[in-house]
């Protein structure tokens, strides 16, 4: 009598704890961004899942540029700064220095085993319009063979140099378990214009990425809850034996 009653009442405290658990909101947790550093410049290449997915996670890429490689890196261009979690790059701002300027390999920092809802990529405004005409966010979950999962292509999210920020979120319509190989390709590609000159460059800030782990389902409490109740059973059982 005593153990159904035990058991009731663990049933009834997994019940209480699912539907807490539905009633609170699930934050988003910030990917943790690549250390500041010098970004590294692959030339010219597309946003494309071949490109990046053999490349390590953690990594800042910048790609295709019209003036060329031995004309890119110069006015601090590539560099990436890292603060507090938001990060600002430099980029080419010459004439019609356009490309894939971006490349964020995301998601060492997720646990495996963790259950995405969502991710979301931000950038804030670029620092000066007269070089740029307009960007665009990408965003997209690999698995370890570089197929997307969740979506069949990357999301994405146009803006130009008037908006203040953008960003794009990926839904997962069932949660993504993260496993071992899974990486988050994020990056902005930026469409420039014909008036820079040689010495211009122009900047982006405030690029953060993040997720929404799922929260589990009632009936994972419930069962849990019962696995436990068994377990104590279990237990007893056996000590009234000895």
């Amino acid at each position: 009598m005593k153990n159904l009653i035990t058991i009731t009442s663990l049933l009834a405290v997994g019940t209480l704890l699912a539907n807490a658990a539905t009633e609170t909101e699930n934050p988003s947790i910030l990917l943790t961004l690549p250390k500041s550093g010098k970004a590294e410049y692959t030339g010219a290449q597309t946003f494309s899942v071949e490109t990046y997915k053999n490349k390590d996670l953690d990594t800042i890429w910048l790609s295709s540029n019209n003036s060329g490689l031995a004309n890119y890196p110069q006015n601090g261009e590539g560099t990436w700064v890292n603060s507090s979690n938001s990060g600002t790059i430099t980029f080419c701002g010459r004439g019609w220095a356009s490309g894939d300027h971006l490349a964020l390999l995301l998601g060492s920092d997720i646990t495996v085993g963790t259950e995405l809802a969502s991710l979301t990529l931000s950038a804030g405004a670029i620092s000066d319009e007269a070089y740029v005409s307009s960007y665009r966010l990408k965003l997209g979950l690999l698995d370890a063979n570089g197929n997307f999962l969740g979506t069949t292509d990357f999301a994405f999210q146009d803006y130009n140099t008037n908006t203040d920020s953008a960003s794009v979120t990926i839904v997962f319509e069932e949660a993504i378990k993260w496993e071992s190989g899974y990486k988050i390709l994020a990056g902005v590609v930026a469409n420039g214009n014909s008036s820079g000159s040689n010495t211009d460059s122009y900047t982006i800030s405030g690029i953060t990425a993040s997720y929404t782990a799922a929260i589990p389902e009632p009936s994972a409490f419930g069962l849990l809850a019962g696995l436990g109740a068994l377990a104590l059973a279990g237990t007893r059982r056996r000590r009234r034996k000895a």
